[in-house]
């Protein structure tokens, strides 16, 4: 072990979640990922993650607030406590949060993934994927056979928006400016259902067909 020489010029800035108690060692005074930069330290609560999720970058499990600045990519598993932003799209993956989902792309989970958040759930499209939503479900374009669960309001906010195909439970409201398929797939709707008690009878029957 080598000491490194002594540095009475170098100046530290400290921020949020870190003190000083001895001449360079720094400690946590929270939880929290340890930003350094240039001549500053700080703690931040976000786990910031650069790309995509894969399997060749591995799962993401984390305790608080997550951004991801790229996508959530086939069989990657996702699962936060807190926020979840993902700046691309999420495809094929399994992905939790216990707050808000927000995607500025879109879903596709096909029937391997599933995308569950206990808070609201914010995208630009969702198709062919299993969603549930403990919060508001607000998508910008198109909502097209899915398996919904959403335990506030759903809404398609784009003029020419759509909702078609698969099974959506609502407990409050839908809002859609265009509503199924002329030919096509089957559109099952539940509004004012408590979502909760559906939810219990879809497990229910799954065992009992098991």
């Amino acid at each position: 072990e080598i000491p490194a020489p002594a540095n009475d010029d170098l100046i530290i800035r400290i921020g949020d979640g870190i003190s000083q108690r001895e001449g360079g060692k720094f400690y946590a005074t929270s939880d929290g990922i340890p930003l350094i930069e240039a001549e500053a330290i700080s703690l931040t609560k976000v786990l910031l993650h650069n790309g995509d999720v894969n399997l060749r970058t591995g799962n993401i499990r984390f305790d608080g607030p997550v951004e991801i600045k790229g996508s959530i990519d086939n069989g990657a598993i996702v699962e936060v406590t807190g926020d979840l932003l993902v700046h691309g799209t999420i495809r094929g993956a399994d992905v939790r949060a216990g707050g808000t989902i927000t995607v500025k792309a879109g879903i596709t989970t096909g029937s391997t993934g599933k995308v569950q958040a206990r808070g609201d759930l914010n995208a630009e499209f969702i198709e062919n994927s299993k969603i549930v939503c403990g919060g508001n479900l607000s998508i910008q374009k198109a909502l097209l056979n899915c398996d919904v669960i959403v335990g506030g309001n759903l809404k398609v906010l784009s003029k020419g928006g759509v909702v078609a195909g698969g099974r959506i439970i609502c407990k409050d409201s839908l809002y859609t400016f265009n509503l199924g398929f002329k030919r096509g797939a089957v559109t099952v709707l539940n509004v004012g259902v408590n979502w909760r008690a559906a939810r219990a009878v879809d497990i229910r029957k799954v065992r009992l067909e098991n």
